[in-house]
């Protein structure tokens, strides 16, 4: 290749390498937005919808956003993780303590508490059986729901009704926890069941047992149920009284 042909090309290659290299940068490759981790680079972070560089990265240049994001979600700049969830009766279910009145462990239906001490209601031999029976306790930001049930036998000749009603206390939402009767998936839909309109803090269900051809010996149970908190650092804490009813008309 003669001297003059290799000046030309040069000539002509070099400016348009160094315009290349010059407008090649890893910020401006970046996408402008992200809304998934699988749109950044290997040693990046979606963090606010924008790639950044892990905090790890030599060009990270000290304490990035993520460092900051991940104090603020995970407790890093709190002690004990102790940070105050927002809301009504919500709780961190990490560091706070429960004294529920409840001695026995009803978290299961299979653990359900007795409320009439075993004793059986409805149509006995000697005659109609009825209860009404108050309590006061706690879903523990622990557990999601309390189990109860009572013992029960159908009478032949007329139906006879359960109430159930739910009060919450200390200025706790209603709408975060509700009554759930465990027997043929009853709720407030079913033709046996009535549901009237909740009252305040307080809320009833009332559940007719049908009349049955023998006098057949049931259980009957039922949950109070807390709504579960997507974040695992927020539960509810809910104090409520809870009463049951059984009569005849």
């Amino acid at each position: 290749m003669n001297r003059p042909f290799h000046r030309a090309l040069a000539a002509i290659v070099w400016p348009i390498a160094i315009a290349l290299l010059g407008g090649c940068s890893f910020d401006s490759a970046r996408p402008a937005s992200c809304s998934s981790q699988a749109q950044c680079f290997d040693d990046e972070i979606c963090l606010r919808n924008t790639c950044k560089l892990a905090a790890n990265h030599p060009d990270a240049g000290g304490q990035t956003d993520r460092d900051a994001d991940l104090n603020e979600t995970s407790g890093g700049g709190n002690d004990n993780n102790t940070s105050t969830p927002v809301g009504k009766c919500v709780v961190n279910p990490l560091t706070t303590t429960c004294d529920d009145p409840e001695a026995h462990t009803n978290n299961s239906r299979v653990e359900a508490a007795s409320t009439n001490s075993n004793k059986a209601v409805g149509c006995l031999d000697q005659g109609f059986e009825s209860l009404d029976r108050s309590v006061s306790r706690v879903i523990c930001a622990t557990e999601l729901e309390d189990w109860y049930s009572l013992n029960m036998v159908t009478c032949r000749e007329q139906p006879f009704f359960i109430e159930l009603k739910l009060t919450v206390k200390n200025g706790c939402d209603l709408a975060d926890i509700e009554l759930v009767a465990g027997n043929q998936g009853y709720d407030c839909s079913h033709e046996d069941v009535y549901c009237p309109e909740a009252v305040g803090a307080t809320q009833r269900m009332i559940v007719r047992v049908p009349v049955a051809l023998r006098n057949d010996a049931r259980a009957f149970y039922w949950a109070v149920r807390a709504k579960q908190l997507a974040s695992p650092r927020e539960a509810l804490q809910i104090e409520y009284d809870m009463s049951v009813r059984v009569y005849l008309l």
